[in-house]
């Protein structure tokens, strides 16, 4: 299944929590569970689906050559190079958030409300020739060429230093 259908179909998020699937539950396709302590100085970054979407290669409109890939579709650079992409995806997420941190350090301190601001920018730029297509074109289908991928993006950012240490959940 490619990533395309996600761009020109947006009524399948990929998973639902409530009751969706025949037999009534619900459809967890998406849903992940990490666990890592947190050490002094870590800050917790959650992007929802609308927001990290943007930061794959195959939709923020970069080619399997980008990366060095002899396949002239990411489908086809699937097929070929099953290790390689999904590695692709990892470091262009790594890659990119990095280079997008570096600019919200002052002071040696990770300023939170300027990584917003940038993770949003970035956000917003990627899709905006896909959101003024349909701005123009209300009732046509999205363009699978276009970049990016439109919905509604969550950022959430938290210093955990500012918890109580002693404080149970």
């Amino acid at each position: 299944m490619g990533l395309q259908r996600w761009k020109t179909d947006l009524r399948d998020p990929m998973g639902r929590l409530g009751p969706h699937l025949q037999s009534g539950d619900p459809d967890l396709r998406n849903l992940k569970l990490y666990f890592e302590e947190f050490q002094e100085g870590d800050v917790l970054l959650l992007l929802n689906q609308t927001a990290w979407m943007n930061y794959i290669p195959e939709i923020s409109g970069k080619i399997p050559r980008d990366f060095n890939l002899n396949a002239v579709t990411w489908e086809q650079a699937r097929e070929e190079y099953p290790d390689e992409v999904p590695k692709i995806y990892q470091s262009q997420l790594q890659d990119l958030l990095t280079q997008q941190f570096r600019t919200c350090v002052k002071d040696n301190i990770l300023q939170l409300e300027d990584v917003k601001n940038v993770i949003e920018s970035y956000v917003c730029d990627v899709p905006s020739a896909m959101n003024e297509f349909m701005e123009k074109n209300p009732r046509k289908k999205n363009p699978k060429e276009l970049p990016g991928y439109l919905g509604n993006a969550i950022i959430f950012l938290l210093r955990p230093s500012f918890l109580e240490t002693n404080r149970r959940l």
